[in-house]
């Protein structure tokens, strides 16, 4: 999904390492990841369109969500397959849920902002292990032309803490992609913190908070999983941030496109 959608937006993929403790970037490229890798070719031969059925399942759960957070004027559905599938019309961030699970679309009444100008989607996917890993993305304008990507990722992050006051950061190896732009426009940019909270009573749990930059838009990410899956849970989500990104990033240049003489 990121080699297609980076090859649509003319933005250029890139995967490095970066460790857990902090945003900054390592510039050691580590073994190519298998979940990383394009398929062969072949493998588009073999796998095979939805059903009707289960095509028109996943358009109704998109209209049933939308419909839920009373968004209709502000998320378009644009399904086709066999995950539902959403767009926020203002930014161009598209949201893609899991078929089954807890999901929610929510617009914000963020200050200053145009009615479902900030909103935010949730889903809950399946990870390899049979865990479960929650992700919220949500879209903002830039508050004022003096925002940065670091004020996005501390305010993301103060919301993880205020929902976690025992939250500490987490220490490891982590992913990170880079994506480089073309002559088109500056590429999204993005940054990630990760925490660890030990639960009384639970196993302990994974937290990320993350936030990306496109287009005058601020795209920040919330996600939690068992800790256990922290690997998986962190791929899984800088791969929906980064896909994000690249949507809002196209989008803004479509836009820009369309306005010009």
């Amino acid at each position: 999904m990121i080699g297609r959608s980076a090859r649509g937006a003319g933005v250029i993929v890139a995967v490095c390492v970066t460790a857990a403790a902090g945003p900054s970037r390592a510039d050691v490229r580590p073994p190519p990841s298998p979940a990383l890798q394009p398929a062969p070719a072949a493998s588009a031969l073999t796998s095979l369109p939805p059903t009707p059925e289960v095509a028109a399942a996943a358009k109704a759960r998109a209209d049933a969500l939308i419909a839920a957070a009373h968004a209709e004027a502000y998320f378009d559905n644009i399904s086709e397959g066999a995950e539902p599938r959403v767009r926020h019309k203002a930014s161009g961030m598209e949201c893609v849920f899991a078929p089954d699970g807890p999901a929610a679309i929510v617009l914000d009444a963020a200050p200053g902002a145009s009615p479902g100008e900030s909103a935010a989607c949730t889903t809950t996917s399946v990870l390899d292990s049979g865990d479960r890993a929650i992700v919220t993305l949500r879209a903002a304008k830039l508050a004022g032309a003096n925002a940065t990507l670091d004020q996005a990722l501390a305010a993301v992050a103060a919301d993880v803490k205020r929902t976690a006051p025992g939250a500490k950061p987490l220490a490891g190896q982590f992913p990170h992609i880079t994506l480089s732009g073309d002559k088109g426009g500056d590429a999204p940019v993005q940054k990630a913190l990760r925490f660890q909270v030990a639960g009384r009573h639970t196993p302990p749990t994974y937290l990320r908070a993350a936030a990306g930059v496109a287009g005058g838009w601020a795209i920040t990410q919330t996600s939690s999983a068992p800790l256990a899956q922290a690997g998986d849970a962190d791929l899984l989500s800088e791969v929906m941030l980064n896909v994000a990104l690249i949507d809002v990033f196209y989008a803004g240049q479509k836009a820009a496109e369309a306005k010009a003489p």
